[in-house]
Formats: C-alpha cells, sequence, structure tokens
C-alpha cells in the first residue's frame, strides 16, 4: 500500500466533477486533516461525526501522517485516512531547514495527487505540522479551505494558513487579535464529540466495572502522557486512596509511562490493592473518555483540547499546563478557566505527589466546592460547536 493510499474507513474515492458541498445530485465531499496528538485530531472527528448526522451520504477523507496518533484514532473511528509523509519542520541550521523545506514541498504534492482524485468540496484543517502541506495543496488546487485553533494562542502552522483560509475558526474569542486578518475570524467554540456531553453518569461507570454511587476522578496526561503527573501519580496516589477509601480513579499514563507507573502503584500496597479490585484503572490510552468523564466527579489534567471537553461536559478540574508547548499555549488556556472559576491552575514545576493528595482531597471533600466549579464550567461550554462548523463546511 502507498502512503497515499487509503488506509480504513467509511466511505471512497470518487472522480466526480468538483463543485459546492451538497450541490444538487451529488454527494458533498469534505477534506480533514490535522495532526501529532489528539488535541488536533478529535475536534477534526467531530466534525466528521456532525458531518454526516447532517449529511449521511457525505463523502469525507482525513489526510495525516502514517506516524501520528491519527492513523489510529481516524480509522476507528470509521472515517477514511491516507497519509502523507511529513516531519515537523527543524530549522535553526540551515541544512536542518532546507531538508525540512524538501519534505514539506513532497507532502504539498503528494497532498495534491489525494486531493486530485478526491475532489473535496471544502477541507477543514485542525492544526499540528500535517495540516499545513495539506491545506496548501487543497488552496494551490483551488478548495475552499478553512482552519480551525484549539488554543487561545495558534501554533505557527495556522497562523501561517491562516492568510490562505476563507474563514478561520477559533474555540476562544480571545485568539481573534493573534491572527492577521481579524475580520476571518468567526468564534465557533470548540467541536466536542457528540457522546461527550450525552453518555450518562451510570453508563459512564458501568463501562469501567464502577460504582456510580461513589466519587470517581480521572487522571490524563495528554494523548502522549505526561512525566509530571505521571510521577505525582506515583508518589502521591497511594495516600489519597487511604484518606478516602471509597474513592476510584482512572489514570491515563501514555503509551511510553504506562508500565512504569501500572508496575509502581501495584508495588505500593494500598494501591496495588485497589487494582485488583478496580477501584483504580490504569491505562495507556483511554478510547472511551466520553464514558470516562461521564463517570468522574473530578479531572486532573494538561490544558490542551481537553479543556473544552471539561466545559462542555461542566466538569471541575486542575489544570497542569505543559511546558513543553510552543508559545505557552496551554497556560493560556488554563488560565481562562481558571479566572471564570472553573478550574484550579498549577504550574507544571509546582506539582509533585504532596501537591497532587492534596489539592485532589480538599477539593473531593468540599462538595460544594466541586458544585460551583462544575456549574461555571458548564457556563463555559458550546457544546454545539461541532454541529455549526459542520453546516459552514456543508454550506
Amino acid at each position: 500500500m502507498g502512503e497515499d493510499g487509503q488506509l480504513s474507513g467509511r466511505g471512497k474515492w470518487g472522480s466526480a466533477k468538483q463543485g459546492s458541498a451538497g450541490a444538487e445530485g451529488r454527494a458533498p465531499r469534505c477534506l480533514l486533516s490535522g495532526g501529532g496528538t489528539a488535541g488536533h485530531v478529535v475536534p477534526a472527528l467531530a466534525v466528521a461525526a456532525e458531518i454526516l448526522a447532517l449529511r449521511p451520504d457525505a463523502e469525507l477523507l482525513y489526510v495525516g501522517t502514517a506516524g501520528g496518533l491519527e492513523a489510529d484514532l481516524v480509522p476507528r473511528a470509521g472515517v477514511p485516512f491516507a497519509a502523507v509523509p511529513i516531519t515537523a519542520i527543524a530549522g535553526r541550521k540551515l541544512a536542518a531547514a532546507a531538508r525540512s523545506a524538501a519534505r514539506a514541498a513532497a507532502a504539498v504534492a503528494r497532498a495534491r495527487r489525494i486531493i486530485g482524485r478526491f475532489r473535496p468540496d471544502v477541507a477543514l484543517g485542525t492544526g499540528g505540522y500535517v495540516a499545513g502541506p495539506v491545506l496548501v495543496a487543497a488552496w494551490s488546487s483551488g478548495v475552499p479551505c478553512m482552519i480551525h485553533e484549539q488554543n487561545l494562542r495558534p501554533g505557527i502552522t495556522n497562523r501561517l494558513l491562516a492568510r490562505i483560509a476563507r474563514q478561520v475558526l477559533v474555540s476562544f474569542e480571545e485568539s481573534r487579535r493573534h491572527f492577521p486578518r481579524p475580520g476571518k475570524v468567526i468564534f465557533t467554540g470548540y467541536p466536542v464529540r457528540p457522546e461527550i456531553t450525552k453518555v450518562g453518569r451510570e453508563e459512564g461507570a458501568s463501562a469501567f466495572g464502577l460504582r456510580p454511587d461513589r466519587p470517581t476522578v480521572l487522571v490524563v496526561g495528554g494523548s502522549r502522557g505526561a512525566k509530571t503527573i505521571n510521577e505525582a501519580v506515583k508518589t502521591g496516589l497511594v495516600g489519597l486512596l487511604e484518606a478516602m477509601p471509597h474513592l476510584q480513579v482512572l489514570v491515563s499514563t501514555g503509551e511510553s509511562y504506562f508500565e512504569d507507573v501500572r508496575s509502581r502503584l501495584t508495588a505500593q500496597g494500598t494501591a496495588g490493592d485497589a487494582i485488583q479490585t478496580g477501584r483504580l484503572q490504569v491505562f495507556a490510552y483511554i478510547h472511551d473518555m466520553p464514558q470516562a468523564y461521564a463517570a468522574a466527579d473530578l479531572v486532573l489534567c494538561r490544558a490542551g483540547g481537553s479543556v473544552h471537553e471539561l466545559t462542555a461536559r461542566g466538569l471541575p478540574a486542575v489544570l497542569v499546563p505543559s511546558p513543553n508547548v510552543a508559545y505557552d499555549q496551554q497556560t493560556d488556556n488554563a488560565r481562562v478557566l481558571s479566572q471564570a472559576g472553573a478550574a484550579l491552575m498549577v504550574a507544571d514545576h509546582e506539582l509533585d505527589g504532596e501537591r497532587f493528595r492534596g489539592l485532589l482531597l480538599f477539593l473531593l471533600t468540599e462538595p460544594d466546592v466541586l458544585r460551583g466549579m462544575a456549574s461555571r464550567a458548564a457556563a463555559l461550554g458550546r457544546p454545539q460547536a461541532g454541529r455549526t462548523i459542520a453546516e459552514m463546511m456543508l454550506g
């Protein structure tokens, strides 16, 4: 199979003439691109679900990289997937920059061949380095392009693509000033999967074999994991479990941290017993996040795209922004929720086992505080964002 071949999913590639989305007599064709982390992939898949809800006959194609998380998540969602070869731009040295430019040019050429076969009516990019060459290829092929930015402060890919996109869709109203042409910017909110808000607590608890009448904490370090959060889990979770004998905990570590975290907890008596009884569950990656959110009373996580899922669901949170993200984007995201009283923000370097245990114990034993945070989180949510963007693409 070539890198520009279809990997899996629903639908087919065709050769119908290009026209406006939903033109009479032909199903609309929508191209999606974004990758690297779940924060770029998940919103695109949420829009895809809404497109199909509005137009079940729509044909979709997602273009990403073979080595990115999208290569797993997109086929799982039943969306056709094609890959282009591209890596992050590396540019401090001239030779590295030249190699990056050559790879980007090759990716644009490969993407143009894919687009020539699929003939989309519209393209949406959700960020990550793969979206750059794919959206450039679509634009140069005459396809109307839109981009969506998940963070308050946009990354380099979306800042550059904003110059060729017809519309720039943002998750925060405050993002408008960070784009070169504010008149193009439309505040839609962040597209969350429809099931994020539809799964009930009993269904969510049942999916993990938990009891819905017991307090439950969800700890997520992002799709690739977070060293600081995992270290805090290893050193602070036992004390929390001992202080709250009925507490249930779901932990997502990221693939590279999974064995270390699980083996360390298993060897710690109380935590090991909790794993044996299912009161504590450790995963490399939680694919059933709507169910996990539904089961949870409190979430500790990074502050990427997950902040929008928290507000759509109305969940209180402790946010630990990643220090490894360009422009400190996650701190900006977390600050919006913390200033609204929907979350507590802890700097990455300030989180350790003791802080982890103390913060979660305080919040879990103050139900009025949790309820107030949940209410303020829900007030920030825009759960219809995915439907709004789907309508714009089809329109």
